[in-house]
């Protein structure tokens, strides 16, 4: 039924969905399905070239979590490219990052919201540090949606706590 594919795939997510009415998440639902298909149409028009993949499928077999980068701007092509593995994404808690939440569980994500101001940033950190120790891989966009622009902001203080929550070295 058309309830049933506009419903999506929702593997796993820590989400607001459930603080909405039953229209306001229908629209989402629905914007956020054509959207979907609007990128995987627009993605199999590209080639992506992955660099170090068999070194993730190593970190992978051993349990060791995993955290890939990429730039916030640049988020479609990995987003396909790694649908459906079950690798956790973080997603604002913002009205945008209830769609990009929605498509994102469509290409078989799991995500944590959260974002960098105050609104669960604290709640998502602490939730993608566990999993990381659980051995998940996660995916991070150092720059952030406000910027600047494919500019890592990994040395601020938001970036050092990280560092410091996952007991490991994020590099830029």
């Amino acid at each position: 039924s058309v309830a049933t594919m506009l419903s999506g795939k929702p593997p796993i997510s820590h989400d607001s969905s459930s603080l909405m009415g039953t229209n306001a998440l229908m629209k989402f639902r629905v914007i956020s399905f054509f959207v979907y298909c609007i990128v995987r149409l627009l993605l199999r028009t590209i080639r992506l070239k992955v660099v170090g993949e068999e070194r993730v499928s190593e970190f992978q077999r051993r349990g060791t979590g995993v955290i890939f980068v990429t730039w916030h701007g640049r988020i479609l092509a990995p987003m396909r490219r790694f649908r459906n593995r079950g690798y956790w994404a973080i997603i604002s808690t913002s009205r945008d990052g209830e769609y990009q939440d929605h498509i994102f569980r469509r290409f078989g994500w799991n995500s944590v919201r959260g974002s960098t101001s105050a609104r669960g940033a604290v709640k998502a950190a602490l939730t993608m540090a566990r999993h990381l120790k659980e051995g998940a891989t996660l995916a991070v966009t150092p720059d952030g949606p406000r910027g600047p622009a494919m500019k890592s902001r990994e040395r601020r203080p938001e970036g050092r706590r990280r560092e410091r929550m996952t007991s490991g070295s994020i590099s830029s």
